[in-house]
């Protein structure tokens, strides 16, 4: 039927048919009908929630632990020839081991996006594959994808701006990641609690902790403030110490890291302080409500 009224077009109307029909069918690869959209600023919200952390989407963005994506758009059409874009992305997300960039050490973890729903999964999808390229519409809508794993902790998720606002204060204007992380990694916990079971925290107890952190301060993370015999004074966090030495995290003067082995024979004084490094934030009712709801998200069924 169809190639019957094409070429009947082709008999009324000629070339010019021709030239239409040929637009329809190439807009209809990009923009077919159907009762489907994808949101590029809910996937990126997705991804700043979710993988940002890790990777960065950007060609001037600063490298982190997962390889840039900045061009993944591109990448992905010939990383596997037998996936096309959309679904080697999706392959990545749900089973990263299945490939590997050379030259790219340590391991995605699983599950990531486990408690995202279908339609953001596309979203994000649809954002990553704008990444350097051009997102096909009919790809990423005929991608499968299974309902998101509801754990028994997992709690409602807000809407996506209320969880992408947290993200910005979390990451951004509270740059609370100098300190805290929200993973898994060993390590994560030896400047500051790692936050990975935020969402299980009573809100009143999060809230506190905004408001006045040196009214809890989690066993092993006081800060020692030492005065050497010469007049001179450090402050760090103590990480082990015997009869004869302390050794602290600190910063040295040029703001990284560092730790230092005291012997206690050059101190004149040490002691536990009463205060937290961490300053206390006076945020709105509304604000600390994103970066509950932004804890809740990340961690849900993790």
């Amino acid at each position: 039927m169809l190639r019957q009224l094409f070429s009947l077009a082709l008999k009324l109307l000629g070339g010019a048919a021709l030239a239409v029909m040929i637009m329809l069918l190439v807009s209809a690869q990009y923009f077919p009908l159907s009762s489907q959209s994808f949101d590029t600023q809910i996937g990126q919200a997705v991804f700043n929630a979710k993988c940002s952390s890790c990777h960065v989407a950007e060609p001037d963005g600063e490298n982190k632990m997962g390889p840039n994506l900045s061009k993944i758009g591109f990448e992905a059409q010939t990383r596997k020839p037998e996936l096309n874009a959309a679904e080697f992305i999706l392959e990545s997300i749900f089973d990263p081991d299945a490939y590997r960039e050379p030259g790219v050490e340590g391991h995605m973890p699983k599950g990531t996006l486990d408690d995202v729903s279908p339609k953001n999964v596309k979203d994000l999808i649809y954002y990553l594959a704008s990444r350097g390229g051009k997102a096909n519409y009919s790809d990423i809508a005929a991608l499968k994808i299974n309902a998101p794993k509801i754990s028994s902790v997992q709690q409602k998720i807000e809407p996506i701006p209320i969880i992408q606002r947290g993200w910005e204060l979390f990451h951004k204007e509270l740059g609370c990641e100098a300190c805290h992380s929200v993973f898994h990694n060993p390590g994560d916990d030896f400047l500051a609690p790692s936050l990975i079971s935020a969402h299980q925290l009573p809100r009143e107890y999060i809230i506190e902790s905004l408001r006045d952190p040196s009214k809890t301060i989690s066993p092993g993370y006081q800060q020692i403030y030492v005065k050497y015999k010469t007049g001179d004074t450090l402050a760090g966090r103590l990480i082990k110490q015997n009869e004869d030495s302390l050794e602290l995290l600190h910063f040295d003067k040029f703001g990284h890291h560092t730790r230092s082995h005291i012997e206690k024979s050059e101190l004149h004084t040490w002691n536990i302080a009463e205060h937290s490094i961490m300053p206390p934030y006076k945020l709105s009712p509304a604000d600390e409500y994103a970066l509950i709801a932004f804890f809740k998200f990340l961690q849900a069924g993790i």
